[in-house]
């Protein structure tokens, strides 16, 4: 992320790195990465992503075909422009990420993943964040959000089904009985 007005590239406060945007546009095929040419698929951003600190994998629903289930690698964060993003700027602050508030949350109901014995679309852990995703189970016995009990599990700004997040408080939504599943809002303590 590059400011426009002095021609700075944004570090992160806590690292003094800068940060390094992962784009990932659904629907697109192939793709690096780069905001000209994202990837179509969470999964090629958390196969490249670093536990440095500084990695943000940023999602737009694009088409919204549906994205395979992924596990969030330590201190990564993923983000959609569903719902409203910022980021901590060093010297400047809280800045809100370019794009983000759409209100088009990206769905993921594709490829399952397994971990620690559950099946699931989204695997967390260990300083790791999650926010502004649809997510949707199919299976009887899968979890949507698989979340491990360890410090610094961030996840906000998700509807999901079937969620497996202990440390996380998650209210039911209820649809007027449209929905034939209960739906949950999860947001950090």
């Amino acid at each position: 992320m590059r400011d426009r007005l002095t021609d700075q590239i944004a570090r992160n406060p806590a690292t003094g790195e800068f940060w390094r945007f992962l784009h990932v546009t659904g629907g697109a095929v192939g793709g690096d990465g780069t905001f000209e040419n994202p990837f179509g698929e969470v999964t090629a951003g958390v196969a490249i992503s670093q536990s440095a600190g500084n990695d943000v994998i940023y999602v737009d629903g694009g088409t919204n075909p549906g994205l395979n289930g992924f596990i969030i690698p330590d201190q990564v964060r993923v983000l959609s422009t569903g719902v409203v993003q910022s980021l901590d700027i060093a010297d400047v602050g809280q800045v809100q990420l370019p794009g983000s508030g759409t209100g088009t949350l990206p769905r993921l109901d594709g490829a399952t993943i397994t971990n620690g014995g559950f099946t699931g679309q989204v695997a967390m852990g260990n300083n790791r964040q999650l926010s502004g995703f649809n997510v949707i189970t199919t299976g009887v016995n899968q979890r949507g959000i698989l979340g491990l009990t360890l410090p610094g599990l961030k996840a906000r700004g998700f509807l999901a089904h079937r969620v497996h997040l202990p440390r996380i408080p998650c209210e039911v939504l209820h649809r007027g009985g449209s929905l034939p599943k209960r739906y949950f809002r999860c947001a950090p303590p």
